[in-house]
């Protein structure tokens, strides 16, 4: 197996200026990033612009990306949107464990049911204070494992489009990427934005 989570430098002697990870997220910024994925994956049964009063109000139309503010004020979505936006669910599967808010996930080979993670939120137009507020990680160590995991899954299927006999374990591409997309995010070790966060493997 590849080296996993290999972030550049061989060593002490590695004296790279120009490589320098990011802070990690806090527990409340992954709890407001919820919130916006929680809109966008919501958006697909409400019209995108049903939540933009409510992000406004709670101080988290400022957490929105370029992306998020496209779709949520798009009078009729495109369809690479409405595809993006249902994907996103599985970004918000991965924040909510990491936040304890879902004691595990579904396993690769399945996607989750949005209204399932949509139940452990905040509804709606209510007060998101104290969901972020009372927000707290899981340990740093096992969030990294989770990425790790993600990374090496990842990692076998751009082998397996490499060299086709070389075949991956039974994973739903789109599951892999989007966990691994915000599992980087969280770890920020590159400080990418949520639009440009990169899923090397």
């Amino acid at each position: 197996m590849k080296p996993l989570l290999d972030r550049g430098g061989s060593g002490p002697e590695d004296e790279d200026d120009d490589f320098r990870p990011g802070a990690r997220r806090s527990a409340q910024a992954v709890a407001r990033r919820c919130l916006v994925l929680g809109c966008v994956a919501a958006s697909l049964e409400f019209s995108p612009g049903y939540f933009s009063d409510w992000l406004r109000d709670e101080g988290l139309w400022e957490e929105l990306s370029p992306r998020e503010v496209a779709l949520l004020t798009a009078e009729e979505p495109s369809r690479r949107q409405k595809i993006d936006a249902a994907w996103r669910s599985e970004s918000l599967q991965v924040m909510l464990w990491a936040l304890g808010k879902i004691a595990e996930m579904c396993p690769l080979t399945k996607q989750v049911a949005p209204r399932n993670l949509l139940k452990v939120m905040p509804e709606a137009e209510s007060d998101t204070r104290a969901f972020v507020a009372a927000s707290r990680l899981r340990p740093d160590a096992v969030i990294d494992a989770e990425l790790e995991r993600m990374v090496n899954a990842h990692w076998q299927l751009r082998n397996e489009q490499a060299y086709p006999d070389e075949k991956a374990e039974p994973m739903i591409a789109g599951v892999v990427m989007e966990r691994h997309h915000a599992l980087e995010w969280m770890v920020n070790f590159n400080d990418e934005p949520w639009d440009e966060v990169s899923t090397n493997t």
